[in-house]
Order: structure tokens, then sequence, then C-alpha cells
């Protein structure tokens, strides 16, 4: 990383924290779980263009510092709850939201 992008990861790292961020449990494909801090935006809908765009699905977007992580596989797994305070469940079907991600943050769509 350059210096620059590390300053932006350092940014995106105290701006999870401070618009309330949470601990998400993140498992790379094949790999060791372990805690990382993401801003969870739970429960977006957004219209399916396969059937028209006539019928939504709900996913749910997070925000992680790119310092936390620093490749994302689309076999990775991502466990919190779906509700705010709710039971964690694991998450599987990951996809990198290219056009809000930078070099300080990731955006991810999860199911």
């Amino acid at each position: 990383m350059s210096t620059f992008d590390t300053a932006l990861s350092a940014l995106a790292t105290a701006t999870v924290g401070v618009l309330g961020g949470e601990s998400v449990i993140y498992t790379p494909a094949g790999g060791t779980p372990r805690a990382v801090d993401a801003l969870v935006i739970r429960g977006v809908l957004e219209p399916v263009q396969e059937l028209g765009g006539k019928v939504g699905a709900v996913h749910h977007e997070l925000v992680i510092a790119r310092s936390a992580i620093e490749a994302i596989n689309r076999q990775d797994s991502f466990t919190f709850a779906d509700t705010q305070g709710g039971t964690a469940t694991e998450h599987h079907d990951v996809q990198v939201d290219k056009s809000r991600t930078d070099a300080g943050a990731w955006t991810l769509k999860v199911r």
C-alpha cells in the first residue's frame, strides 16, 4: 500500500468506528475466521433485473477498511445478525461494489 492508501484506510477505520460500526466474523474461503470491524447497512432492497426489475431482492452492505482485509473472494463469508441485536447468521454470497470501493474501504453486498 502507498502512503496515501494507508492514510485512506486509517480514515476508513476511524469512520467505521464513529458511525457505529460493529464486529463481524470474516471467514476467507478455506481460511480461519476472524473478527473485523464493519459498518453494516441492513435490508437494502434492489430490483432484480432478470425479472424485469419488478421484483426486489434484499441484501446487506458492509463497509470495511481495506487494511482489515487485503482481498475479497466471492466464496468468502461474513457472519453477523440480519437485524440489529438479532442472532448472527453466516452470509456466503459476497460481491464487491466496485463503484463504491476505493483505496480506503471495501463496500460489499452480501446476501
